[in-house]
């Protein structure tokens, strides 16, 4: 948006001061110096007296202009003035060489000229607010140049077309004061230029090869900056940008063995960097000042000087800093998705200073590749990520509302970490933390790997949470608050190692969330939890299983276990499986179950045998007596039966 207002701007003022197409000249007018000329005063040219052709001056649109071939007596110093407007087709002016300190041009009105503005060995002073040159295309050869009191240049070329129309050659010196400007479309300037004074340049596109100096209070704009290399055989261009240097895009020369190339900025806006290998880029040191870098590709070094700022946020693709990231004390550096490869990040001590440099982790994730030492502190900003490769050393320490992820090691011994609520801390196989004190204020601190070293004192009141089988140990005490929550994600019988091991004395408050990662395999199965040197003071407020329904038929019982030498402190919290202590052994237990239902199938193999014999003997009885009652007649049953009766007593 900036550059469309810009262009539409530029191309508002060309289009009311152009009055048309530039074409050839009908009419040539040459200057013809006279006495008047060497006064203090000087002479305005805008005289039909100093011109020798009356028809030209009187159709100036339709005519060129030309100052050349003047003659300068010895020891007279010449001031040519225009105090009018001036109209031209084309302008051409060009001084002896070898008398430019003897004559000068001062332009106190306006030059107006459609088609091409050329100065050769000229010295030019534009002054006063209506001082100015508006032309098709301006050229500046072996000139000097001052801007001065709100006056302009500018050109009226088509915004469209790529043609150079500011052309300054590497013998001019060239110079902006007092709020003045340059404005064209395409600039291109071999010279050492200084802007200063409220002085501004703006364009589409600028080009610069031998160097720059843009104060404080001055301004460049445009969309696209090349800045090139002067040719030198050790140092390339200077280019001091102490001002307000707002560009789309940045573009360093060419990466060159044999020269540096050196580039120092204070309030710069670069939408896109391209910094080459053989580029030292700096900011500008004690001015308070703010570099912004969006989109870049980075080969060359960065270094951010005391009391400045640096601000580097892609919008599209990462930043992979291939060059030297140098942080001095006192400085702020603003990073998003950035990757520092080894040795890329360099952080000096300063020996006696208290002041320190704060990288502020903005957007994204930034990835250190190796092992750094920085002389200050990381701030990160909720949903970012730092990720450390390798050891990571601060002199101050961390406060995070995004994830710090130690894959190896973190080192600030001298200051706190403070972790906000939304923050977190991941802590891998193997790691090795030394923080002095560690506040966890709502956060996380996450326990992924076995054999976890942090040495800090632990306060929190957020949670803390150790990962299924994992284990850690804390050198330090540790505060657990009532709001805090101890998550043991599972762990399997009789390990090695509790889940927590504090090597000072643990306050515990707050909510224990357990769970078993293996279920037991014996009866008397031990799952260490946590584990204290010295003690254990106080207790949860509440025990909550992970998954209550795998743990329901568990008779889970927790244990506090004093591991002093005098017996009365606890020292240990375990879960047991509430059985006797000479409960039997797997084995054991089968051969019992074998002792006690074995019998238990004899004897009722053996009534299931006695009560069938009952059965089939009543059944036989009961068969005979039917029979004979069918067969006898009713007189005789009683006797029948009588007998029967009879013998079976007889048996």
């Amino acid at each position: 948006m900036k550059l469309i207002l810009l262009i539409f701007s530029i191309f508002f003022i060309n289009f009311i001061k152009c009055k048309g197409v530039t074409t050839s000249s009908n009419y040539t007018a040459n200057f013809i110096i006279q006495d008047d000329c060497y006064s203090k005063t000087g002479c305005n040219i805008i005289d039909p007296k100093y011109w020798d052709n009356q028809v030209a001056f009187n159709n100036p649109q339709e005519s060129t202009f030309i100052i050349n071939n003047l003659v300068i007596p010895k020891g007279e110093v010449a001031l040519l003035t225009v105090s009018n407007s001036l109209i031209a087709n084309e302008l051409q002016v060009t001084f002896p060489t070898n008398n430019v300190s003897l004559i000068s041009l001062e332009l106190n009105s306006s030059v107006t000229v459609n088609g091409d503005c050329k100065f050769t060995n000229v010295e030019i002073t534009i002054s006063s607010n209506s001082g100015s040159i508006m032309s098709g295309t301006i050229e500046f050869i072996n000139s000097i140049v001052k801007l001065t009191d709100s006056s302009s240049i500018s050109t009226t070329s088509n915004l469209f077309n790529d043609a150079v129309d500011v052309t300054i050659d590497k013998n001019t010196l060239f110079s902006l004061y007092d709020k003045s400007s340059l404005i064209g479309t395409t600039i291109v300037s071999e010279s050492s230029m200084l802007v200063q004074d409220n002085a501004r340049i703006q364009a589409v596109n600028i080009q610069l090869s031998n160097g720059i100096v843009l104060s404080m209070n001055s301004s460049i704009k445009c969309n696209q900056m090349d800045l090139l290399d002067n040719g030198s055989t050790k140092y390339g261009s200077v280019y001091l940008f102490y001002g307000v240097l707002d560009a789309s895009t940045l573009v360093t020369p060419p990466y060159n063995p044999t020269t540096i190339t050196k580039i120092t900025m204070g309030n710069s806006v670069i939408g896109s960097l391209q910094l080459f290998k053989s580029t030292l880029l700096s900011t500008f040191q004690g001015s308070g000042s703010l570099l912004s870098i969006g989109d870049a590709v980075i080969d060359g070094n960065i270094t951010v000087s005391p009391e400045t700022s640096i601000r580097i946020a892609p919008t599209t693709l990462p930043v992979v800093f291939n060059g030297v990231f140098t942080i001095m004390a006192n400085t702020n550096s603003y990073l998003s998705n950035i990757t520092f490869p080894p040795g890329s990040i360099v952080s000096p001590i300063a020996q006696g200073s208290s002041q320190y440099s704060d990288i502020i982790i903005e957007e994204g994730t930034v990835d250190m590749q190796d092992g750094f030492s920085i002389y200050g502190s990381v701030t990160l900003k909720p949903d970012t990520t730092l990720l450390t490769t390798n050891q990571l050393i601060l002199e101050k320490c961390i406060t995070s509302e995004g994830i710090v992820d130690v894959a190896t090691s973190l080192v600030c011994p001298n200051d706190n970490y403070q972790q906000m609520e939304g923050g977190s801390l991941v802590l891998h196989e193997n790691s090795r933390t030394y923080i002095y004190k560690l506040y966890n204020n709502g956060g996380l601190i996450d326990v992924v790997g076995k054999n976890v070293y942090l040495s800090a004192n632990v306060e929190s009141d957020g949670v803390f949470q150790i990962q299924p089988d994992c284990y850690c140990e804390v050198h330090g005490y540790m505060d657990l608050f009532y709001d805090s929550i101890l998550d043991i994600g599972g762990i399997g019988p009789n390990t090695v190692k509790p889940a927590l091991s504090v090597y000072n004395a643990i306050s515990l408050n707050g909510t224990l969330n357990y769970n078993i990662s293996t279920p037991p395999t014996d009866m008397d199965s031990i799952y260490y939890l946590i584990d204290s040197n010295i003690a254990l003071d106080g207790n949860f407020s509440e025990f909550i299983p992970t998954d209550p329904t795998t743990l329901d038929h568990y008779n889970i019982e927790f244990s506090f276990v004093a591991t002093t030498s005098s017996g009365n402190a606890p020292g240990s919290l375990e879960i047991h499986f509430n059985f006797a202590d000479n409960a039997p052994k797997k084995t054991d237990k089968i051969w019992i179950a074998l002792g006690i239902t074995l019998p238990l199938i004899v004897i009722a193999i053996l009534a299931f045998g006695v009560y069938r014999y009952k059965k089939s003997r009543q059944y036989k009885d009961y068969k005979q007596l039917n029979d004979d009652i069918s067969t006898s007649s009713s007189s005789n049953i009683d006797d029948q039966i009588f007998n029967n009766h009879k013998d079976n007593n007889d048996l």
